[in-house]
């Protein structure tokens, strides 16, 4: 199914809309990816949303019509939306960087228009999806409570956004063992992708009429696949593979994710992969989880660190606190304890 976009319809799906509802709640997780035709994955985070989110525009010609002008003004929002996803993340995510929003609409449309994440925007947009279905609404009118799947893609330059894709791999896996992966298509529906290209493990497969592939992983290390189709086709999320002799003893058992925080005091939780955590400003609170984990807590206000399994290495400043569970803070290996009378370690 091919998706069209008029010129005229970009206001309700390029544009990502004023200021929502009142009423401020507390942060949110959620899932943003933001693709390019051009240049594939530019971020795929776990983004706490909070509940106040302040949006600042830029000062200068409008992108999508020179005649016009954006003011440079701030724009506070006070509920979770995917706006304030999208924005968040840019705030730390270098990739996303520079963010651009346009308010010259705003007084007409009340809604903002998305002139650039990391390359410039036109003479493509950003289509936007949620729950991989196409937005009817501008972003900051979407609310989210925690669990949606957020996407932005850059569209090439005719305007057009076709199956957005979907890959399924396994997590580990041992050197010269055939494994199947799989590709699903999201329009109206989800259905198998024949004839997806699937690439980051010597030369690219196509996936058969139900979606399968099969891939060999030569050498023990960490792979990226990721699935492409036609030239507008949204490409999956790029997949980690970790690759070992013994794969259950040595891989995690789940993928790592990237997790943002807010500057709002959050309680963020990792997963049992290997997770990069920056929580950013607030006293937060962090549980991270299995895994080899990096925790970076430095700058922000009076944190509170946990770690899990796994070798986990944190920095902190002198006001934030960190369980002896971690192993390595500020670059150097935490002390061992001993349990009085047991002669046994513990952390």
């Amino acid at each position: 199914m091919r998706i069209t976009v008029s010129i005229a319809a970009l206001s309700s799906l390029i544009a990502l809309a004023a200021l929502g509802p009142a009423g401020a709640g507390a942060s949110v997780p959620v899932d943003v990816r933001v693709a390019s035709n051009d240049g594939g994955n530019l971020a795929d985070v776990i983004q706490y949303v909070p509940g106040t989110t302040t949006i600042k525009t830029f000062d200068g010609p409008d992108c999508f019509s020179a005649a016009n002008h954006s003011s440079g003004k701030s724009y506070t929002q006070t509920s979770p939306n995917m706006l304030g996803a999208i924005w968040e993340a840019a705030q730390v995510e270098p990739a996303l960087q520079p963010i651009r929003i346009s308010d010259a609409d705003y007084a007409d449309f009340g809604s903002f228009g998305v002139c650039q994440v990391n390359a410039p925007t036109p003479p493509g947009f950003f289509f936007l999806k949620a729950n991989h279905q196409a937005l009817q609404v501008g972003a900051n009118l979407f609310p989210v409570q925690g669990g949606e799947d957020l996407l932005a893609y850059r569209t090439p330059d005719d305007f057009s956004a076709d199956e957005e894709l979907d890959l399924t791999a396994p997590v580990r896996t041992a050197p010269g063992v055939p494994v199947s992966v799989n590709v699903r298509s999201y329009t109206t529906t989800v259905s198998s992708r024949a004839g997806a290209t699937v690439s980051g493990v010597g030369a690219p497969v196509q996936t058969d009429s139900n979606g399968n592939a099969t891939v060999t992983f030569p050498a023990p290390g960490t792979y990226a696949l990721t699935a492409t189709g036609d030239y507008n086709d949204i490409p999956s999320p790029t997949l980690s593979v970790c690759v070992a002799a013994q794969p259950e003893r040595e891989c995690p058992a789940e993928r790592g994710r990237e997790i943002l925080g807010s500057d709002e005091a959050e309680g963020i939780k990792g997963t049992d992969g290997n997770d990069v955590i920056r929580p950013r400003g607030g006293n937060d609170g962090v549980k991270a989880g299995g895994g080899d984990d990096m925790v970076i807590v430095n700058g922000g206000g009076r944190d509170r660190v946990f770690c899990g399994g796994g070798q986990d290495t944190v920095t902190r400043d002198k006001k934030d606190k960190v369980s002896k569970s971690c192993e390595v803070v500020n670059g150097k290996k935490a002390k061992k304890h001993r349990k009085h009378g047991k002669g046994k370690h513990r952390k």
